[in-house]
């Protein structure tokens, strides 16, 4: 679930802040300068200064920690894993180190390394509920619900007024489908924080009237104009309600925006195109989802179905001839009608 990296990201934030303590060292008017450009998102300028200490004291830690964090912020990570490894074989017991190495693995997509360091943090120090926030939220990242509502509950017993937590909870319930349970934790998050674009935005994929669905999706994308997810929905829901125009102004902005799962973007946008009569547009967009996913019957179907409205009928015959290959029978009435 991509959405959640919004948290994560926070989350990360706080991790850094809290790790920027002042470093005591010979160095010390160095260090200071390279904090204050670590402070300053100067990270280019703090990781030259923190580069030129290790030249002259190569088993610094601190400089490594330092050096560590500038290179994530810069987006280095393969970098940032070389030092961690470097910083490990002068310490592998440190907590700090550890919490770095984590976000390293995060970073770069493994997972369940970064799980791992979260329960070696965790062991030490259990009460962390930023690391257990982390872990829970990574945890219904890779599908693992129950892991992650039982960490949920613990940091619920700790920080009640967690409006994060409540939106896990309902994202945990509604994968059980179990509606209303899900508004009720949606709802209370936003009792305590009510400018959460991820909550507005399940809110309205789970409302069952349809202005008020429309009311949430807009609410979210007032709250976070960059947030791909709820233009998706919102044209999903336009969609449905066979209001193609809008549905395809809201799946031109999730594809601009990256929503992450493209095959739904432009599988939805060339149906809605189809429907709305743009039929060169609904077959640039098939082409597209055909080009992501090849297997699916219904795509070569409905592509069929816009070239035959251009008066492409071979281009129609192919495809329709490709969808009966790929198992679906509706198209041999297609074939039998239209191809020779």
């Amino acid at each position: 679930m991509k959405f959640l990296i919004n948290y994560i990201t926070i989350l990360f934030l706080v991790l850094l802040i809290s790790n920027c303590e002042t470093s005591k060292s010979d160095f010390s008017n160095e260090f200071k300068e390279g904090e204050e450009k670590l402070k300053n998102e100067d990270y280019e300028s703090a990781l030259v200064i923190f580069n030129q200490i290790l030249t002259e004291d190569p088993k610094n830690i601190n400089a490594y920690k330092k050096k560590i964090t500038a290179l994530n912020e810069l987006g280095h990570f393969n970098e940032a894993k070389i030092a961690v490894n470097d910083l490990f074989q002068i310490d592998s017991t440190d907590l700090e180190s550890i919490k770095l190495r984590m976000k390293v693995n995060y970073y770069t997509n493994n997972f369940i390394a970064a799980i791992y360091d979260m329960d070696k943090i965790l062991e030490k120090n259990q009460s962390d509920t930023l690391v257990l926030k982390l872990r829970a939220i990574i945890n219904f990242q890779l599908g693992n619900y129950e892991k992650s509502n039982s960490d949920v509950d613990k940091l619920l017993r700790l920080t009640p007024n967690d409006p994060v937590l409540y939106s896990l909870k309902g994202m945990y319930l509604l994968d059980l489908g179990l509606i209303e349970e899900a508004k009720e934790n949606f709802n209370r998050s936003l009792e305590i924080f009510d400018q959460d674009a991820i909550v507005y935005c399940n809110l309205g994929s789970i409302e069952e009237n349809f202005e008020k669905s429309v009311n949430y999706f807009n609410t979210a994308i007032k709250i976070n104009p960059q947030y791909a997810d709820s233009y998706f929905f919102l044209g999903e829901r336009f969609m449905k309600n066979e209001m193609y125009k809008d549905a395809i102004l809201n799946f031109n902005k999730a594809i601009d925006l990256n929503y992450s799962n493209q095959f739904a973007s432009y599988y939805n946008r060339a149906y809605s195109k189809l429907n709305y009569g743009d039929y060169r547009g609904a077959i640039k967009d098939y082409e597209k989802v055909i080009e992501i996913d090849n297997t699916i019957a219904e795509a070569f179907l409905l592509l069929g179905s816009a070239k035959y409205q251009i008066d492409d009928l071979d281009g129609a015959c192919k495809a329709w001839h490709k969808s009966f290959d790929l198992g679906n029978p509706s198209a041999i009435e297609f074939i039998s009608n239209y191809c020779k």
